[in-house]
């Protein structure tokens, strides 16, 4: 499938070298596209606090089935795709919120993407207690400096066939677990 052409001029009409902030508006219409307004699901964007002296907050769009989380899109600056430092802090954010959040989750998989504008990176974690995030968590060797985030984690561009029918492929998974609980 291709994306409909509207969604391709939302991200062909971002500047080159831009900050995340400029992929909000596309990656809104994707999902919209993706999770209709007059669906069950609702697309909800907003700023997550984050604490840290390097980063005060990130900027998700998170989908739901009435208030209950099904999948999780953190933003993040395309360029900083290239930094080991900022890829580890972009994994470890979204499994800090898939742990919080997979009790929430109604279905038996809550799934997570990780965007460095167009270059995305899945997540998935079973709602069975004590399953692991996928892909495996990568420790840090207190030693050495290892790369626990590797670039190519983020090896799909969702403007691309492959990327394109990843994110189709988990967006129907989400879909089929949630026909009973659409009225």
């Amino acid at each position: 499938m291709v994306w409909p052409q509207k969604v391709f001029r939302q991200f062909e009409l971002v500047p080159q070298n831009a900050d995340e902030e400029a992929y909000h508006g596309p990656w809104n219409k994707l999902l919209y596209t993706l999770f209709p307004a007059d669906s069950d699901f609702t697309v909800v964007p907003s700023f997550q606090e984050l604490g840290s002296p390097l980063s005060d907050f990130l900027f998700t769009i998170d989908v739901y089935i009435g208030n209950q989380p099904v999948l999780l899109v953190e933003l993040n600056k395309p360029s900083n795709l290239s930094y080991v430092s900022k890829r580890e802090d972009a994994d470890l954010q979204l499994r800090r919120r898939m742990r919080d959040l997979v009790r929430e989750c109604p279905i038996h998989t809550l799934y997570g993407v990780s965007a460095f504008g167009t270059r995305l990176g899945f997540y998935s974690l079973s709602t069975v207690p004590g399953s692991t995030i996928q892909p495996p968590l990568i420790p840090r060797d207190p030693e050495y400096a290892n790369d626990v985030a590797p670039e190519d984690r983020w090896s799909e561009n969702v403007m691309e066939v492959g990327g394109e029918e990843k994110l189709r492929q988990i967006v129907q998974e989400i879909f089929d677990e949630c026909r009973p609980l659409m009225v």
